[in-house]
């Protein structure tokens, strides 16, 4: 990835001004993600050591704007009208509720977290090379269990 690619994240006010949020990341930010999300000995992608380590990277990540949309992340974002500021409380306040060593966006995982006005988001983060938002969504009772983090089984 070119070192001199900005990186933007935008939101939008309820008054229509755009708040845009723009880094351009460094090769040593990418070299740190590398570092940390690779077994070396097997050379195969894995989670971090442990789901509370990935959780703390995640929320660093988030509250320092270290972080980018997939194309889909951001139109998801927009049409469910979760906003930059519920992302951070989410995950300021989340925990892993999934983890996808092989998703094919890479290691990822799906994170759960209450705002501040209670809404019950869920974010699918793929973890290297720099954080991406893959997909959010507020969970449907049809599939979750009443705390948001138990997927319900299929009747069949």
């Amino acid at each position: 990835m070119p070192e001199s690619l900005p990186l933007v994240a935008e939101d939008s006010t309820p008054d229509g001004y755009i708040e845009r949020q723009s880094y351009t990341p460094t090769r040593h930010m990418l070299d740190s993600a590398s570092i940390l999300a690779y077994n070396h000995v097997a050379a195969t992608p894995r989670l971090w050591q442990t789901m509370s380590q990935t959780m703390a990277r995640i929320a660093q990540a988030i509250a320092q704007g270290q972080y980018r949309y997939t194309i889909h992340g951001a139109q998801q974002r927009i049409e469910r009208r979760i906003r930059r500021r519920e992302i951070e409380e989410a995950v300021a306040a989340g925990e892993i509720i999934e983890d996808y060593p092989t998703h094919h966006y890479g290691p990822a995982c799906f994170v759960f977290g209450k705002t501040a006005a209670g809404r019950p988001p869920h974010l699918l983060f793929a973890l290297e090379p720099l954080l991406a938002i893959v997909t959010l969504y507020e969970p449907s009772p049809e599939e979750w269990e009443e705390d948001w983090k138990i997927r319900r089984r299929k009747q069949q």
